[in-house]
């Protein structure tokens, strides 16, 4: 599984590369921040995951990485190659912003 810090994530948005965001965390997890992108919780990713794009790359977050990290494992068993894991979770990312 690849991943990513939060400094690398903020570099990739602060250039506007081709990068989604996929935060799979509950909605009222939400309301500390969020990175704009695709939220499907993980809880629901089973039936939506056709919504995550297969031709970008993809950054999934969580909390702390480990629900983004199950959420890739099962992208990745539908042929998802295009994964990256926010590996410090989104409070990391939001100390930089």
């Amino acid at each position: 599984m690849k991943e990513v810090k939060s400094e690398n994530l903020k570099t990739f948005l602060d250039v506007n590369e081709n990068v989604q965001t996929l935060d799979v965390r509950e909605e009222d997890e939400r309301q500390y921040g969020y990175i704009e992108g695709l939220h499907i919780p993980l809880s629901q990713l089973e039936n939506r995951y056709t919504e995550v794009p297969k031709d970008i790359k993809v950054v999934v977050y969580c909390a702390g990485g480990l629900r983004s990290k199950k959420a890739i494992e099962f992208l990745e068993n539908k042929s998802f190659s295009n994964l990256l894991n926010l590996s410090d979770g989104i409070y990391e990312y939001l100390k930089l912003v």
